[in-house]
């Protein structure tokens, strides 16, 4: 019986497929396993107003960064040629860019004429901060599917180990 599981586990794993996904699969749940790490510390340093800043900025931030860069990004793997590809990339973060100054005119525009509105965020300088996590997460979407063309699955992997531990790293210290 454990003969018959030993043979399909290791047909399983000589699957490129089933490796590639595995590789991502554990950056992922590492990762999270990192964040939930630093939850009770975090707890600890910033009251339930901070987490309510903090839940506004990342929702922000992902009702944008959904459609920024106009998908581009999901072709980057699919096309052909190198050169189609950079252009992609190139396009892409051009949508990305562009959408970012339009978000910091319009949040210009709302902390200018609507000095009540949001306060939290405008008080602290957060929402300044808003365009800038756009372009940076936008890019980091457009290289990690520039990374599955090639086949890099052990760089997104250690990049999502550095972003949940820097992020971590970062929110204890700010505190």
């Amino acid at each position: 019986r454990s003969m018959y599981l030993k043979k399909y586990w290791n047909i399983i794993l000589k699957n490129n497929f089933v490796k590639s996904f595995l590789i991502l699969i554990s950056g992922s749940a590492a990762a999270q396993i990192i964040n939930f790490g630093f939850y009770p510390l975090l707890s600890r340093i910033y009251d339930s107003k901070d987490f309510g800043v903090l839940a506004l900025f990342t929702s922000i931030i992902g009702i944008c960064s959904s459609f920024t860069s106009g998908k581009y990004e999901l072709a980057i793997p699919t096309v052909k040629e190198e050169a189609e590809a950079r252009k992609i990339v190139k396009v892409a973060m051009f949508f990305s860019v562009s959408f970012a100054i339009l978000v910091a005119l319009i949040l210009f525009l709302i902390w200018s004429f609507f000095p009540n509105f949001q306060r939290e965020l405008f008080q602290n300088n957060l929402v300044w901060l808003v365009p800038i996590s756009i372009i940076l997460i936008n890019g980091y979407e457009i290289f990690t599917y520039y990374y599955i063309r090639y086949g890099n699955l052990k760089i997104i992997l250690r990049t999502k180990l550095y972003q949940a531990a820097s992020k971590n790293i970062i929110q204890v210290g700010g505190g």
